[in-house]
């Protein structure tokens, strides 16, 4: 059987809710000599229902990465790592790995199980069950692409690159290199040669869209121009 490599949109939402939507996320599966890897991009409103959906839960997935830290994309990223813990009653798998650039996405990883104190303490109690965990990698965000992610066995390999989201600090993009094909995942950013750079010879480019032209005047003189200044 030949290698393949699939992407699903498990949320291309903003932070204001529409209804059916989830929030931005991007889940990459490569399967091809044996080997499965399911890898997703940012944890958006919803997205562990998503990842449900298509077959790809918690517990499948085989590393989580982050693009930057704005509330939208993060929001579900606890219950990812809180449902794959949950998941290990059932199913063998090991601390959530997670990738980002250090700093601000760093902290917000090591930080998120804070506020579920009280939960876990139950849960450890009376279930007997581990502390959950998370296995972190990080790299300095660089305007240099750099490999940060690799599965030797399978050839997979991940590179980020730094994009211009300013002044959300430390934004990356990301391109996911297999061989059944090539995708790169933008993050938010405005139109930047980092991505364009990044790009040349992918399979598929997964870039955010702001529609600011065709609401030009129906933001004037509010905070979205601000807010659209800084995306594509």
């Amino acid at each position: 059987m030949s290698a393949t490599i699939e992407v699903a949109l498990t949320g291309t939402g903003i932070p204001h809710p529409t209804p059916g939507r989830a929030g931005p996320g991007t889940l990459v599966r490569y399967r091809g000599g044996g080997h499965r890897l399911d890898l997703q991009f940012d944890a958006g409103r919803g997205t562990v229902i998503r990842l449900a959906e298509i077959g790809s839960p918690p517990s499948r997935l085989t590393a989580m990465f982050l693009t930057h830290v704005h509330s939208d994309h993060l929001v579900d990223l606890a219950d990812v790592a809180m449902t794959r813990w949950l998941q290990r009653q059932l199913h063998d798998c090991g601390p959530l790995p997670i990738v980002c650039a250090a700093g601000v996405a760093q902290r917000f990883a090591e930080r998120m199980f804070e506020t579920f104190d009280d939960d876990i303490a139950v849960r450890v109690h009376h279930a007997g069950s581990e502390r959950p965990e998370i296995s972190l990698r990080t790299f300095d965000a660089s305007f240099d692409a750099r490999e940060v992610w690799r599965h030797d066995a399978s050839g997979v390999t991940v590179t980020a690159v730094a994009v211009h989201h300013e002044p959300v600090p430390e934004a990356v993009a990301y391109r996911v290199d297999s061989p059944a094909g090539s995708v790169v995942i933008s993050g938010d950013t405005r139109v930047c040669r980092e991505v364009e750079d990044l790009s040349r010879g992918a399979d598929l480019l997964v870039h955010e869209a702001c529609r600011a032209t065709a609401m030009r005047d129906a933001i004037a003189g509010t905070v979205f121009e601000k807010i659209f200044s800084y995306h594509a």
